[in-house]
């Protein structure tokens, strides 16, 4: 066989195989997506984080994400249950924004009735924390389950989560504000604290909404009856107040015993 037959022979070799590479490797990219190097998990909705189940390959894609969830914040747009703002210096800020959708609810007039089933109060292991399982029913009828999740610190209860309830009264939001309303938040929180710790303790029976006023688009009244365990029925008003698209509760009052 001459040379010349050889060298054609071996480039012929070579450029097929170059291109079968090329090929792979434009498959694999249309499988594995745009460069994202992430399977999606089933039953994830749109806008949901997904991450590796390993660390280490996805640090870069952390940082990329932390980059982006700057820009949000400084666009001051809600991103769903992303909550940047999860340090112990915006606390207050950070666990309302958690249970955001519930207050809203409260606060538009969408909830007629909430009923304690259940309290755990300082489970063992846990003595700074009371869970409240109950059951909402709206002013059309339906009914969602939830859990409220107070915390004990300082001397003072908080609401710190509100979890497990579906639909619209499910999520939350994180608009970003100013430092000094965390401090506002503190300060109601101890105006709020013979209520929640009435919550906390498991005196809860339940409580009912017989009217809604609002005297402007960023304040709600809701007046109504709440009932201890011993059947004891309270006339009370709570006060909710949006500031920075956020509502928050400001007071209860004629809640006692």
């Amino acid at each position: 066989m001459g040379v010349r037959r050889i060298v054609v022979i071996v480039l012929a070799v070579a450029l097929a195989s170059s291109t079968l590479a090329l090929a792979a490797w434009k498959i694999a990219d249309l499988v594995g997506g745009e460069g994202s190097g992430e399977a999606v998990k089933e039953g994830a909705a749109p806008g949901d984080s997904i991450r590796p189940e390993n660390g280490g390959a996805g640090e870069a894609g952390e940082e990329a994400l932390a980059a982006n969830s700057g820009e949000v914040e400084a666009a001051g747009y809600p991103t769903g249950e992303s909550f940047s703002q999860d340090t112990p210096t915006m606390r207050y800020v950070t666990e309302t924004q958690r249970h955001q959708n519930f207050f809203i609810a409260l606060a538009e007039g969408r909830i007629k009735r909430l009923d304690a089933i259940a309290t755990d109060y300082q489970p063992p292991g846990d003595p700074n924390s009371s869970y409240l399982y109950f059951t909402v029913t709206t002013t059309e009828g339906t009914k969602h389950n939830g859990t409220m999740v107070l915390k004990y610190e300082g001397g003072l209860w908080r609401i710190a989560a509100v979890r497990q309830l579906t639909g619209e009264l499910g999520g939350g939001t994180n608009y970003v504000v100013p430092a000094s309303f965390e401090d506002d938040l503190a300060r109601e929180l101890v105006e709020l604290q013979e209520f929640l710790t009435k919550v906390a303790q498991g005196r809860l029976d339940y409580m009912v909404v017989d009217s809604v006023s609002r005297p402007s688009d960023t304040e709600t009244i809701l007046t109504g009856r709440v009932v201890g365990i011993g059947g004891r029925i309270e006339q009370a008003q709570m006060t909710l107040r949006k500031d920075y698209n956020i509502w928050h509760l400001t007071n209860i009052e004629g809640v006692g015993g």
